[in-house]
């Protein structure tokens, strides 16, 4: 399952980027995150405005709610949700696991 923890009223998920993909999809849960694929390189924060565009279309959410809170040069990112309560995001992002 997918961990979102909460911290200052910014709720906030690990992802796990995998830039340079054929295809940009959210994989899954990968332990406690997120796994998300990118065809965007990693560089000049190209994948980084991939990864936020992507999440908020599967999200089915507004891209300016969310944003890097850590990681911006590694795989490994904390992106931060604002504008959401925990128990809807955890609801949104199990829904789209399940389907």
């Amino acid at each position: 399952m997918v961990e979102v923890r909460s911290s200052d009223n910014v709720l906030m998920v690990e992802v796990r980027v995998n830039p340079g993909s054929k295809k940009t999809k959210v994989q899954g849960a990968y332990g406690n995150r997120l796994k998300v694929q990118l065809t965007a390189p990693p560089e000049g924060g190209k994948a980084n405005s991939q990864l936020l565009s992507c999440l908020a279309d599967w999200l089915e959410i507004p891209t300016h709610l969310l944003s890097i809170k850590r990681g911006q040069t590694s795989r490994d990112k904390i992106v931060s949700f604002q504008g959401l309560s925990k128990s809807d995001l955890e609801n949104r992002i199990q829904a789209h696991l399940d389907t």
